[in-house]
């Protein structure tokens, strides 16, 4: 597969990112509310996946620099997580990677929990979580310090909390969805900026399959598969 797919890699500075167009197989036998789906469940093929993760866990900046990121402790969320293939791989490959899944369909959940029992070690498993929410909830958006009440079971009181510990997040989504969820994107890359206006530190990295976030200028541009046809798009804040 390897030896018959290309990978071309670009970088941008332009202000408008491409978007890519996609094949889309619809799971059907979703039962949650459609407008809270931002997402049918189609999951990003083996070779992309893999992609995905070497460009988050190996460079931080356009110019090829190795960021050495596999030697940091990261918090990978995958928002969309369908049964968390992705998040399963990159526990497995990086053994400081904390892999953090949101699903809104309870279905795919438990299969994402499943199939951590029967392919992870007892310490890899201890590294992968996966949650059932709805991500158009601004809930999922809060920090810590959000959760007045201090409520168990909360979005701000799970061991890992998108707004204060994501380093990594990865998204497989449809424009709608995208769209549905930018407006949070956008304010966590505010709050996470230095008072001064530059990045944080350690940079926010994220990671979007086939399309790309609208009016956001990717510092990556990955093409995969037979003709370069998939492409990943890696952005830092």
């Amino acid at each position: 597969i390897l030896a018959e797919t290309t990978r071309i890699t670009t970088s941008t500075t332009e202000d408008k990112t491409a978007t890519a167009p996609t094949t889309v197989t619809t799971d059907t036998s979703h039962t949650t509310e459609t407008n809270n789906i931002l997402a049918p469940f189609n999951p990003t093929n083996a070779l992309t996946q893999t992609v995905a993760l070497e460009t988050l866990f190996t460079f931080s900046t356009a110019d090829d620099t190795p960021d050495h990121n596999a030697q940091k402790p990261c918090v990978l969320f995958d928002l969309g997580c369908g049964d968390g293939r992705l998040l399963l791989e990159a526990v497995q490959r990086y053994e400081n990677v904390v892999g953090v899944g949101l699903e809104l369909d309870d279905k795919f959940v438990q299969r994402a929990r499943e199939a951590a029992q029967t392919q992870l070690s007892p310490s890899q498993q201890a590294r992968f979580q996966v949650h059932q929410a709805d991500l158009t909830d601004p809930v999922w958006w809060q920090g810590r310090s959000s959760d007045a009440d201090n409520q168990s079971d909360t979005p701000t009181t799970l061991d890992y909390n998108l707004w204060d510990d994501a380093t990594h997040i990865y998204l497989y989504l449809l424009p709608k969805g995208l769209r549905k969820i930018q407006p949070y994107l956008n304010a966590l890359v505010q709050a996470r900026r230095q008072p001064d206006g530059s990045p944080s530190s350690p940079k926010l990295q994220i990671i979007c399959c086939t399309f790309s976030i609208p009016e956001w200028t990717p510092v990556r541009v990955e093409n995969t598969g037979k003709s370069g046809i998939i492409k990943t798009y890696l952005y830092e804040y």
